[in-house]
């Protein structure tokens, strides 16, 4: 299996034309104590890696004062991203581009955190963490939220693991393999990072934060519609939310596995 993502755009632009605000664990929570953890304050400059519909990063700008700048590779996304920005008059805080991880568009030493969460992991991992340490500045956070598994994992649960992703890989294109927390923090010590600190994503999202961050239930409601229109008329897009929701269920539900995988925050420091 290859390293390197290959994102299927026609999958997350439709995730932008549905209005998905953002998938990663922990919700907004998690994003607020990601930022904590990177030290984000007013005054700061922040870039958020793999932005989508740039949700994530509207919130950290408007929320902390700070300027943000938003990457995706989705055209879609960005699009979406911008309008939301906008739309919260904050564009003056907070700009969107489309770009890739691998090679961002940035000069050395410009930010003073970089985050991403749930993007990382479909990365060539050790390209990518050295891109985002590169443009971040001495003494600069780098902070990520992101899947990982125990470093002992059981026969039967490691087999359902790996079926979770191949099939996940099968359907959406994105390569997704577990990594370590051991094999994490090794990526963030070969970047250049130092002061490593993890915490595990131990709590969720509701469904009120959820319909909240789409503009309220009507807007909820919207969705769900939305996405069941597409289960029925477009095959494909059945068998990707099919098997993205059995992917789930295995990390997160299934008794045989759910305590071997989990989402943590990893971040680290550059050197002053």
């Amino acid at each position: 299996m290859q390293d390197e993502a290959t994102i299927d755009e026609d999958y997350y632009d439709l995730l932008a034309r549905l209005g998905v605000p953002y998938f990663h664990w922990g919700g907004m929570r998690a994003t607020d104590r990601l930022a904590s953890l990177c030290r984000i304050d007013a005054g700061k400059r922040v870039l958020v890696v793999g932005c989508g519909t740039g949700y994530s990063a509207c919130h950290i700008a408007e929320k902390y004062r700070c300027r943000v700048v938003g990457i995706d590779i989705s055209e879609g996304m960005v699009e979406r991203a911008r309008e939301r920005a906008e739309a919260q008059n904050i564009s003056d805080r907070v700009a969107f581009h489309v770009a890739d991880a691998h090679d961002l568009p940035f000069d050395d030493d410009g930010f003073d955190a970089v985050i991403t969460e749930f993007v990382t992991i479909f990365l060539e991992k050790p390209r990518a963490l050295r891109e985002y340490v590169r443009v971040l500045r001495p003494g600069g956070q780098m902070g990520v939220n992101e899947l990982y598994k125990s470093e002992d994992v059981p026969r039967d649960a490691e087999e359902l693991i790996s079926e979770a992703e191949a099939g996940f890989e099968d359907v959406v294109g994105l390569p997704i393999v577990l990594p370590t927390l051991r094999r994490w923090e090794g990526w963030f010590r070969d970047a250049g990072l130092e002061n490593i600190r993890q915490e595990k994503v131990d709590y969720t999202y509701g469904v009120r934060e959820y319909a909240k961050a789409v503009g309220g239930w009507a807007e909820m409601l919207k969705l769900i519609l939305r996405s069941i229109h597409h289960m029925i008329f477009d095959k494909r897009m059945k068998k990707i939310f099919g098997q993205v929701g059995k992917m789930k269920d295995i990390f997160m539900k299934n008794k045989k596995t759910r305590q071997y995988v989990g989402a943590m925050l990893l971040v680290g420091q550059r050197p002053e």
